[in-house]
């Protein structure tokens, strides 16, 4: 293991082993500057958690930490849904959102 790390290190005259890229790396800002579908905030939340989405919104899911289902409670609707979050523990929660043909999971946390 020694002899292949000192050879992949630029410290290495020799350098004898060259990585060779697999794919295009992606930064992170390249993808905020794709289409936005969909926001959620305030993230970390107490209350309420709003989501917009530019897309239609056909389900949502909301699972704790644990993977169970945890029931919603849509106080608004249409382009800003605003989701009541009053009834649930304080934790790191996945979002699941079907927005056409697209599935966007996204994290938020609960204070």
């Amino acid at each position: 293991m020694t002899t292949f790390l000192f050879n992949v290190l630029t410290c290495n005259p020799a350098k004898t082993y060259e990585p060779k890229p697999k794919a295009k790396n992606q930064s992170f800002s390249s993808l905020e500057n794709r289409e936005k579908i969909f926001s959620i905030y305030p993230n970390p939340s107490s209350d309420f958690i709003e989501i917009r989405t530019s897309m239609p919104l056909e389900t949502a899911h909301i699972l704790d930490i644990y993977g169970r289902n945890m029931p919603l409670e849509w106080v608004s609707g249409d382009e800003l849904r605003t989701l009541s979050l009053l009834n649930y523990p304080k934790g790191l929660y996945s979002l699941i959102l079907k927005l056409g043909e697209r599935n966007i999971i996204t994290k938020f946390v609960k204070d």
